[in-house]
């Protein structure tokens, strides 16, 4: 006699979400589950599917970069850089029900996942290749008061950013993001401009704004996305190409 889990007892024994098993039953991935009650209910001894949304870029699967994850959330940053062969060596996140959804989605994560990020040490945090961060927009959306960097709770957060920089000259780029309000008010791209340049980053001229509906995606979210990478590391790229 077959015996059968549900969902959520199915995602505790696979250490992955609840959701993402609803998905592998969904596209036909779970040998032996049947769909009653409008549920879905997988047999005890079905196997895990393999994970197809990591990328191997060589033949021995070692990683190409390494990467930090701030103001994580549940993982939207690292699923992209996952996918492009990074390793993530330690994401931060102040919400603790995203912190647990953030586990559930990455069960094999690398490094740990920290809680406020102005506790934590930057020189605790291992050496690492892209700094990825979508800090709090809060301070920047026009649905706020739209202090920007004056805000003492959130706008500040960006130079925490930059301390994380000071201690970790290694890092090779950048990867930030925030609602299109922030690079609208051009002394707030000053800001950013001014800052990561005393760092040795070279950006964008002009803020590079992107939306779904940009890669045929029926929504209309705009974002604005700041890109850096070390002028040293510019210039081998250079000569690699």
């Amino acid at each position: 006699m077959n015996v059968y889990l549900t969902v959520k007892e199915t995602a505790a024994m696979w250490q992955i979400s609840p959701t993402r098993v609803t998905i592998l039953c969904k596209n036909g991935r779970v040998f032996g589950a049947i769909k009653k009650n409008n549920r879905w209910m997988i047999p005890q001894n079905a196997n895990k599917p393999q994970d197809r949304r990591t990328k191997e870029w060589d033949n021995h699967g070692t990683d190409k970069f390494s990467f930090v994850d701030l103001f994580a959330g549940i993982g939207g940053f690292h699923q992209a850089m996952r996918f492009l062969g990074g390793k993530c060596v330690m994401a931060s996140e102040i919400n603790q029900a995203c912190v647990e959804t953030y586990k559930l989605n990455f069960s094999t994560l690398e490094g740990d996942v920290r809680g406020d990020i102005n506790k934590v040490d930057p020189y605790s945090i291992a050496a690492f290749d892209v700094l990825c961060a979508g800090f709090p927009c809060q301070s920047f959306s026009k649905a706020g008061l739209q202090m920007g960097f004056q805000d003492p709770k959130h706008g500040n957060l960006f130079y925490t950013i930059m301390k994380i920089l000071d201690a970790h000259p290694e890092t090779k780029y950048i990867v930030l993001e925030n609602v299109r309000n922030l690079a609208d008010k051009k002394e707030n791209w000053a800001v950013i401009q001014e800052e990561l340049t005393k760092r040795d980053f070279l950006i964008t001229k002009d803020p590079l704004i992107l939306t779904p509906s940009s890669f045929g995606l029926p929504q209309i979210r705009e974002r604005v996305y700041i890109l850096g990478i070390k002028k040293h590391n510019c210039k081998k790229e250079i000569l690699r190409r």
